[in-house]
């Protein structure tokens, strides 16, 4: 018999408002008998053991090579995307015990409905990586278009907010000192420690990154729980976003990864709020033009502006 506490998520899961229910005329497609295979406890059920990544953009890029890298380390991984395709040939990839699902983190709705089913399935998530995000043509900021601006804003920014919105009350209500630390990262990037004039409206958001991780990382602190947040600049990658950039700059994916893996495991309280960067994947040169320093603490002070 299927454990109760997963009796009402599947009812949930099954109804109509849910869009998951077979009976209803829905697709029933992998991902979707994924998540009641999930909540029935069929793939990681409660107290597996295993630490537990969430990990947004999972289908290609720096989110997917980070959801390799961690699942070899024997990490359990609940992933997201919007292209099924990917994700069912990430779940071939690393295993039926990972949680991939197809969600955008543009809606707040979809990522509550991907948290609850992580939830549900009793995963207590150590690491919470924020990832998606997309880039727009470059030129200044006053030439972008403004839809375009808008749709940069609602992933890179907006769909940060709704990831931890739906993610970090449970991490931090789960946190204590007798746990492992609990994780936090936004990506950011070397443009959310500068500016550039040709790509002012990524630079925008990703300086947004910042201050919302050094912002929740304020919070962490003044709680007093095991839990960190930090905005992480990954590097100058080759990826499929600076591919459409028309950019073939940057080190590849599995080198990068690589590092990547043993740098997050190694994180620590010391490092929330401070604007760190992937150690060896940005030039001297670059940094000494940051705004932001590499590595830049969070104050401890906290000053009322006037």
């Amino acid at each position: 018999r299927t454990p109760r506490i997963y009796d009402r998520s599947i009812a949930r899961a099954q109804s109509p408002q849910s869009g998951l229910n077979p009976g209803a005329g829905h697709s029933d497609t992998m991902l979707q008998r994924r998540r009641l295979e999930v909540l029935q406890g069929q793939l990681v059920g409660s107290g597996s053991g295993r630490r537990v990544a969430v990990i947004t953009g999972v289908t290609s890029g720096i989110g997917r090579a980070l959801a390799v890298g961690l699942a070899h380390e024997g990490w359990v991984i609940c992933g997201c995307g919007r292209r099924e395709e990917s994700l069912q040939t990430l779940q071939r990839e690393i295993g039926q015990e990972h949680v991939l699902r197809r969600a955008d983190v543009t809606s707040f709705a979809e990522m509550e409905q991907f948290a609850a089913a992580v939830m549900a399935a009793g995963l207590d998530v150590e690491m919470l990586v924020c990832n998606s995000g997309v880039a727009i043509k470059g030129g200044p900021l006053y030439t972008a278009e403004p839809s375009e601006f808008d749709r940069l804003l609602q992933t890179n920014v907006v769909g940060v907010f709704h990831t931890v919105r739906a993610f970090v009350p449970a991490m931090l209500a789960a946190a204590s000192p007798s746990a492992r630390i609990k994780k936090v990262f936004g990506i950011s990037s070397g443009l959310g420690h500068s500016t550039s004039h040709k790509l002012g409206a990524y630079s925008t958001s990703k300086w947004a990154v910042e201050s919302m991780c050094k912002s929740i990382a304020q919070s962490f602190a003044a709680s007093g729980r095991n839990i960190m947040a930090a905005p992480l600049a990954p590097g100058v990658l080759f990826t499929e976003m600076n591919r459409k950039g028309n950019s073939s700059k940057g080190h590849d994916l599995e080198t990068w990864v690589k590092t990547a893996v043993p740098f997050l495991l190694s994180v620590g309280m010391d490092s929330n709020g401070a604007s760190i960067s992937m150690p060896g994947f940005y030039s001297d040169e670059y940094k000494a033009t940051w705004v932001i320093p590499d590595g830049l603490p969070l104050s401890k002070a906290v000053v009322r502006p006037g």
